[in-house]
């Protein structure tokens, strides 16, 4: 199943995929073009990606296409929020309620 949460990339509020799977945070090239993230060989940076009270700085982002996992979405999945981010705190999900627990900073 997939674990969608909005939260936002440089103010910009976007659908992200939390997914453990993905060794990297990735971000869609449209958006990262649009928001002028700056591009090194290794991937772009996002100075700034929030889901809920956290905040973190990707200094390789990949950037991948990720709007065909399901076109039926009211919104397209701009990111994916790879273990690089998802291994820094503890998370929790409730599939059958469809609620994820964040710590809340500070």
């Amino acid at each position: 199943m997939l674990i969608l949460v909005r939260g936002t990339i440089e103010d910009r509020e976007v659908l992200l995929e939390l997914d453990t799977g993905k060794s990297r945070t990735v971000i869609n090239p449209t958006l990262a073009s649009a928001l002028a993230l700056e591009r090194r060989p290794q991937g772009v940076t996002i100075n700034s990606l929030r889901i809920g009270d956290l905040s973190f700085e990707v200094l390789s982002a990949k950037e991948v296409d990720q709007t065909a996992i399901d076109p039926d979405l009211p919104q397209p999945i701009l990111a994916g929020v790879g273990s690089d981010i998802l291994s820094r705190f503890v998370w929790t999900v409730d599939y059958d309620a469809g609620v994820l627990w964040i710590p809340v900073s500070g």
